[in-house]
Protein backbone atom coordinates (compact mmCIF):
# COMPACT_ATOMS: atom_id res chain seq x y z
CA UNK A 1 0.00 0.00 0.00
CA UNK A 2 2.73 2.28 1.10
CA UNK A 3 4.52 1.77 -2.23
CA UNK A 4 1.59 2.08 -4.79
CA UNK A 5 0.92 5.57 -2.89
CA UNK A 6 3.76 7.02 -1.74
CA UNK A 7 5.32 6.59 -5.39
CA UNK A 8 2.38 8.56 -7.28
CA UNK A 9 2.43 11.09 -4.46
CA UNK A 10 6.30 11.48 -5.00
CA UNK A 11 6.00 11.75 -8.68
CA UNK A 12 3.17 14.71 -7.41
CA UNK A 13 4.89 16.66 -5.64
CA UNK A 14 8.30 16.31 -7.66
CA UNK A 15 6.18 17.70 -10.59
CA UNK A 16 4.98 20.54 -8.38
CA UNK A 17 8.66 21.57 -7.12
CA UNK A 18 9.61 21.81 -10.85
CA UNK A 19 6.64 24.01 -11.52
CA UNK A 20 7.03 25.92 -8.74
CA UNK A 21 10.78 26.53 -9.38
CA UNK A 22 9.74 27.61 -13.31
CA UNK A 23 6.95 29.90 -11.58
CA UNK A 24 9.44 31.84 -9.25
CA UNK A 25 11.96 32.21 -12.38
CA UNK A 26 9.14 33.22 -14.61
CA UNK A 27 8.23 35.78 -12.14
CA UNK A 28 12.24 37.12 -10.44
CA UNK A 29 12.46 37.62 -14.83
CA UNK A 30 9.06 39.40 -14.95
CA UNK A 31 10.00 41.61 -12.03
CA UNK A 32 13.43 42.79 -13.57
CA UNK A 33 12.91 43.69 -17.10
CA UNK A 34 11.11 46.10 -18.63
CA UNK A 35 8.43 45.06 -20.90
CA UNK A 36 8.86 47.53 -23.43
CA UNK A 37 12.35 47.92 -24.02
CA UNK A 38 13.41 44.24 -22.98
CA UNK A 39 16.16 45.25 -20.95
CA UNK A 40 16.41 45.54 -17.14
CA UNK A 41 14.05 47.81 -15.10
CA UNK A 42 15.10 50.22 -12.51
CA UNK A 43 15.17 47.88 -9.78
CA UNK A 44 17.48 45.17 -11.31
CA UNK A 45 19.85 48.40 -12.69
CA UNK A 46 19.99 49.95 -8.81
CA UNK A 47 20.81 46.17 -7.55
CA UNK A 48 23.21 44.73 -10.20
CA UNK A 49 25.21 47.86 -10.76
CA UNK A 50 25.64 48.40 -6.94
CA UNK A 51 26.96 45.08 -6.50
CA UNK A 52 29.55 45.53 -8.99
CA UNK A 53 30.54 48.59 -7.97
CA UNK A 54 31.67 47.22 -4.81
CA UNK A 55 34.62 46.30 -4.29
CA UNK A 56 36.05 47.46 -7.69
CA UNK A 57 39.00 49.81 -8.01
CA UNK A 58 38.48 53.67 -7.29
CA UNK A 59 38.24 55.21 -11.06
CA UNK A 60 36.98 52.35 -12.64
CA UNK A 61 33.90 52.12 -14.56
CA UNK A 62 31.60 54.14 -16.50
CA UNK A 63 27.58 55.42 -16.77
CA UNK A 64 25.60 56.46 -19.66
CA UNK A 65 22.69 58.13 -18.94
CA UNK A 66 20.47 58.43 -22.38
CA UNK A 67 17.69 60.31 -22.86
CA UNK A 68 15.22 60.45 -26.11
CA UNK A 69 15.14 63.75 -27.49
CA UNK A 70 11.93 65.37 -27.38
CA UNK A 71 10.03 62.28 -26.69
CA UNK A 72 6.81 64.11 -25.25
CA UNK A 73 6.37 65.60 -28.94
CA UNK A 74 6.73 62.27 -30.38
CA UNK A 75 4.13 60.78 -28.41
CA UNK A 76 2.08 63.98 -28.84
CA UNK A 77 2.67 64.31 -32.76
CA UNK A 78 1.94 60.54 -33.13
CA UNK A 79 0.36 59.10 -30.63
CA UNK A 80 1.95 56.78 -28.02
CA UNK A 81 2.09 53.69 -29.79
CA UNK A 82 4.64 55.37 -31.60
CA UNK A 83 6.57 56.23 -28.62
CA UNK A 84 6.10 52.40 -27.72
CA UNK A 85 7.72 51.47 -31.08
CA UNK A 86 10.68 54.20 -30.23
CA UNK A 87 10.94 52.99 -26.56
CA UNK A 88 11.39 49.28 -28.48
CA UNK A 89 13.87 50.31 -31.04
CA UNK A 90 16.01 52.23 -28.35
CA UNK A 91 15.98 48.98 -26.15
CA UNK A 92 17.17 46.49 -29.18
CA UNK A 93 20.43 49.30 -30.72
CA UNK A 94 21.33 49.67 -26.77
CA UNK A 95 21.43 45.60 -26.74
CA UNK A 96 22.91 45.34 -29.92
CA UNK A 97 26.01 47.34 -28.76
CA UNK A 98 25.84 46.63 -25.28
CA UNK A 99 29.38 44.89 -24.60
CA UNK A 100 29.99 41.77 -22.25
CA UNK A 101 29.62 42.60 -18.55
CA UNK A 102 27.67 45.93 -19.01
CA UNK A 103 24.08 46.36 -17.58
CA UNK A 104 21.76 48.08 -19.11
CA UNK A 105 18.00 48.89 -17.82
CA UNK A 106 15.13 51.89 -18.99
CA UNK A 107 15.37 53.18 -15.70
CA UNK A 108 11.95 55.67 -16.10
CA UNK A 109 10.03 57.06 -18.89
CA UNK A 110 12.33 57.87 -22.09
CA UNK A 111 15.39 57.58 -19.82
CA UNK A 112 17.97 54.51 -20.20
CA UNK A 113 21.50 53.82 -18.05
CA UNK A 114 24.36 51.92 -18.60
CA UNK A 115 26.60 50.92 -16.39
CA UNK A 116 30.16 49.45 -17.94
CA UNK A 117 31.66 48.15 -14.66
CA UNK A 118 35.26 47.55 -16.53
CA UNK A 119 35.65 50.49 -18.86
CA UNK A 120 37.65 53.34 -18.81
CA UNK A 121 35.81 56.87 -20.31
CA UNK A 122 37.29 56.19 -23.64
CA UNK A 123 35.48 52.63 -24.31
CA UNK A 124 32.41 54.49 -22.57
CA UNK A 125 32.48 57.42 -24.88
CA UNK A 126 33.12 54.97 -28.52
CA UNK A 127 29.84 52.70 -26.96
CA UNK A 128 28.35 55.91 -26.67
CA UNK A 129 28.82 57.31 -29.64
CA UNK A 130 28.04 53.60 -31.53
CA UNK A 131 24.42 53.70 -29.33
CA UNK A 132 23.76 57.68 -30.83
CA UNK A 133 24.68 56.29 -34.31
CA UNK A 134 22.35 53.04 -34.24
CA UNK A 135 19.64 54.73 -33.16
CA UNK A 136 19.54 57.34 -35.27
CA UNK A 137 20.13 54.68 -38.43
CA UNK A 138 17.07 52.56 -36.80
CA UNK A 139 14.59 55.65 -37.16
CA UNK A 140 15.83 56.75 -40.81
CA UNK A 141 15.37 52.89 -42.42
CA UNK A 142 12.11 53.26 -44.74
CA UNK A 143 10.89 50.24 -44.36
CA UNK A 144 10.79 50.92 -40.32
CA UNK A 145 7.63 51.91 -38.51
CA UNK A 146 9.77 53.32 -35.78
CA UNK A 147 9.35 57.49 -35.88
CA UNK A 148 12.50 59.91 -36.83
CA UNK A 149 14.00 60.26 -33.35
CA UNK A 150 17.59 61.16 -31.75
CA UNK A 151 19.13 60.36 -28.17
CA UNK A 152 21.43 62.56 -25.87
CA UNK A 153 24.07 60.54 -23.87
CA UNK A 154 25.75 62.01 -20.93
CA UNK A 155 29.02 59.93 -19.70
CA UNK A 156 31.07 59.80 -16.59
CA UNK A 157 33.80 57.81 -15.15
CA UNK A 158 34.04 56.75 -11.76
CA UNK A 159 36.15 58.92 -9.84
CA UNK A 160 37.71 58.43 -6.25
CA UNK A 161 34.64 57.74 -3.96
CA UNK A 162 31.91 57.32 -6.43
CA UNK A 163 29.16 55.18 -5.26
CA UNK A 164 26.33 54.21 -7.89
CA UNK A 165 24.21 57.55 -6.90
CA UNK A 166 27.22 59.61 -7.63
CA UNK A 167 28.12 58.33 -10.63
CA UNK A 168 24.62 58.40 -12.04
CA UNK A 169 24.53 62.17 -11.17
CA UNK A 170 27.73 63.13 -13.04
CA UNK A 171 25.85 61.39 -15.86
CA UNK A 172 23.00 63.15 -15.34
CA UNK A 173 24.81 66.50 -15.30
CA UNK A 174 26.37 65.73 -18.69
CA UNK A 175 23.02 64.48 -20.33
CA UNK A 176 21.86 68.21 -19.53
CA UNK A 177 24.77 69.06 -21.16
CA UNK A 178 24.49 67.77 -23.99
CA UNK A 179 20.22 68.69 -24.03
CA UNK A 180 21.81 72.55 -23.82
CA UNK A 181 24.23 72.35 -26.68
CA UNK A 182 21.20 70.79 -28.84
CA UNK A 183 21.27 67.60 -28.40
CA UNK A 184 21.61 64.24 -30.04
CA UNK A 185 24.82 64.20 -29.08
CA UNK A 186 27.59 62.37 -26.61
CA UNK A 187 28.79 64.53 -23.51
CA UNK A 188 31.61 63.40 -20.77
CA UNK A 189 33.61 65.52 -18.68
CA UNK A 190 35.88 65.76 -20.97
CA UNK A 191 33.89 67.09 -23.21
CA UNK A 192 32.04 69.77 -21.31
CA UNK A 193 35.59 71.37 -19.71
CA UNK A 194 36.81 71.49 -23.18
Amino acid sequence: IVVMIGYPLGILFIGQNVRLRIMAQTLDRISSTDELSGLGNRRYFMQEASKRLLGRPQGVGALLYIDIDHFKQLNDNYGHLAGDRVLRALGSAIADCLPEGGIAARIGGEEYTIYLPESQLDEALDLAENIRRHARALSRDQSSEVRPFTVSIGVARRQRGDDLEGLMKAADRQLYQAKRAGRDQVVSEMVAAA
